[in-house]
């Protein structure tokens, strides 16, 4: 009886060590959102001797131009605006609201919406997904950022998002582009006439400007990781997401139904003249909504590099989910239950691995491999797919451009 006492007491000790310690090395302390601090506004960061500098001093280690690029070229800078055009107005009517620059849902993923006492002078709502959107409320570690007097590190003590740690930024990102907790578009809001979610990390953030260089002295402060890895983080966070909801009944029901922004919207929304490939995976289930399996799918591929103890979880458990959705939501949750489980050993891999070519290589096989069997079977598996492929090659070629130099 004393053996299993101590026993139970050491694994709820690992565990609270687990979730004290390991949590906010993957995550972060908070997202910038809900983070305590007073974000001071756009404009604090944007001027002429900080990130807007019309002539860069010659010694300074950052651009200074980065305020320039945020506003010129990335689209966060518009995001707000959006809000104010004729499709956005149309979706807000469609769910009975009148101005969509006044409703929550819209400005938590469209501008840096923190509460009216956690705005600064110079806080502009207008400004849309801004500096401090990402790097979180700079009220604490401004001073010592402006000073010079401290290092990257001092400006994560005092409360500034670790944009580049990989878990950080890949949860940062995704909280917006696929959702979590707190915020996601919903089907009514699909219904309503949003468009539709589709994200994968190192595509998206290399779409994007960079208002950034990562050169030596880049390097010396901070990490900055392969196309790959933001790639693999990516998958897995994202589908965390998908598996948290179906692994909770009261998330993954909107009353009578279930909750279909988690499913793959063409297995309903297609054409009726289309033919069906009898051969394909679950064809014989016509008529009932299928989960989108495109992230689970992706993670199989993952785990055949760094974890093939998991990819059995990966291989069976898309057919498991699928099954059970002809069963009952109860059924479903659990299976989810236990694929996030395997989902939360992958993260734990990830967290020391370092892909080298010859992983990158393999991925890309087995990407190409996967496609001639015929493992993506509809459109969002495809789309998936496309832009792993694009990231795998990404890396490759990035990997022997370095080492010709």
């Amino acid at each position: 009886m004393s053996l299993i006492t101590n026993k139970l007491k050491y694994i709820i000790f690992i565990f609270f060590l687990i979730n004290f310690f390991w949590s906010p090395l993957i995550f972060g302390k908070d997202l910038p959102e809900t983070n305590s601090a007073v974000h001071l506004g756009v404009k604090t960061c944007g001027n002429s001797t900080c990130h807007a500098a019309k002539n860069p001093w010659q010694i300074s280690d950052v651009l200074q131009n980065e305020y320039i690029t945020w506003s010129t070229l990335s689209r966060h800078s518009k995001a707000y605006k959006t809000l104010q055009g004729e499709r956005s107005k149309r979706i807000a009517i469609n769910l009975g609201f009148e101005d969509p620059t006044k409703i929550a849902l819209c400005l938590s993923c469209h501008a840096d919406n923190v509460p009216l006492n956690k705005r600064g002078t110079l806080f502009d709502i207008n400004d849309g997904v801004g500096c401090e959107s990402c790097h979180g409320g700079a009220e604490n570690w401004l001073g010592k950022h402006v000073s010079g007097t401290g290092n990257h590190q001092d400006n994560l003590d005092l409360g500034m998002y670790p944009t580049d740690q990989l878990f950080a930024k890949a949860t940062l990102c995704a909280s917006c582009h696929v959702g979590n907790s707190k915020k996601s578009v919903i089907h009514r809001l699909y219904g309503a006439g949003h468009p539709r979610l589709v994200f994968e990390l190192d595509t998206f953030i290399n779409n994007q400007p960079a208002h950034f260089r990562v050169d030596r002295d880049y390097l010396l402060r901070k990490k900055y990781p392969k196309n790959t890895e933001l790639w693999a983080v990516g998958q897995i966070i994202n589908t965390k997401y998908i598996l948290d909801k179906l692994s909770d009944i009261n998330q993954s029901r909107d009353g009578l139904f279930p909750e279909l922004s988690l499913f793959d919207c063409h297995a309903c929304h297609r054409s009726v003249t289309d033919k069906i490939n009898l051969n394909k995976p679950l064809a014989k289930k016509l008529g009932i909504p299928k989960i989108n399996d495109s992230g689970i799918i992706m993670l199989g591929i993952l785990s055949q590099i760094i974890a093939p103890e998991l990819y059995e979880d990966f291989k069976s458990g898309p057919g498991s989910l699928h099954k059970a959705t002809a069963e009952n939501m109860e059924n479903v949750a659990l299976i989810a239950k236990k694929l996030n489980k395997s989902a939360e050993s992958l993260m734990l891999k990830m967290k020391n691995i370092s892909f080298d070519n010859n992983m990158n290589e393999n991925l890309l096989y087995l990407l190409i491999e996967s496609a001639s069997n015929g493992l993506f079977s509809d459109f969002a598996d495809a789309e998936q797919a496309l832009m792993a492929i694009a990231s795998s090659s990404s890396a490759i070629t990035n990997n022997n451009s370095k080492l010709k130099k």
